[in-house]
C-alpha cells in the first residue's frame, strides 16, 4: 500500500507528519524499529527542507511498503540535496539529523527533475 501526503511549512503541519507516518506504519504492520526509522527520517528531512528552503511551499511525501519501505519527498525550489552535505560526528556544524538518516536508511538518493528536488530513501 501507499500513503501520500503534502505538508507545508506551518509548524502544525510539520508536527503532524510524524503522527501520519506512525499511523501508516501501524496500519501496514511495519515493525516498531523500522517504523521509528521511517518516521524519524521523514520528520528530519521535512524540517531540514523547510529550514533551508522556507519558500518551498508544499513537500510531497510518498511512502510505499513492500519487502522494503520506499520513502520519496519531492519539493520545488533551488537545488538542495541534504545528503550532499559533508558531516562528521562532533565536527563543526555537524548535522546529526542527516547522520541519523544515513544510518537508518538502507539507501538514500537525490535527483533534480525539471524544477523539483526529489529525495528517495529505502528503509
Amino acid at each position: 500500500g501507499e500513503r501520500v501526503m503534502d505538508i507545508g511549512s506551518d509548524v502544525q503541519e510539520l508536527a503532524g507528519v510524524g503522527d501520519a507516518v506512525a499511523l501508516y506504519n501501524e496500519q501496514k504492520g511495519i515493525p516498531a524499529q523500522r517504523g521509528y526509522a521511517i518516521m524519524s527520517c521523514v520528520e528530519e528531512l521535512s524540517v531540514l527542507i523547510q529550514q533551508r528552503l522556507p519558500e518551498t511551499g508544499k513537500i510531497h511525501i510518498r511512502i510505499r511498503s513492500g519487502s522494503n519501505v520506499v520513502v520519496r519527498l519531492q519539493y520545488p525550489g533551488e537545488r538542495y540535496n541534504p545528503f550532499a552535505v559533508r558531516v562528521s560526528p562532533g565536527g563543526p556544524g555537524a548535522n546529526l539529523g542527516i547522520l541519523m538518516v544515513r544510518e537508518m536508511a538502507v539507501h538514500v538518493g537525490y535527483r533534480r527533475r525539471q524544477e523539483e528536488n526529489e529525495l528517495t530513501m529505502i528503509v
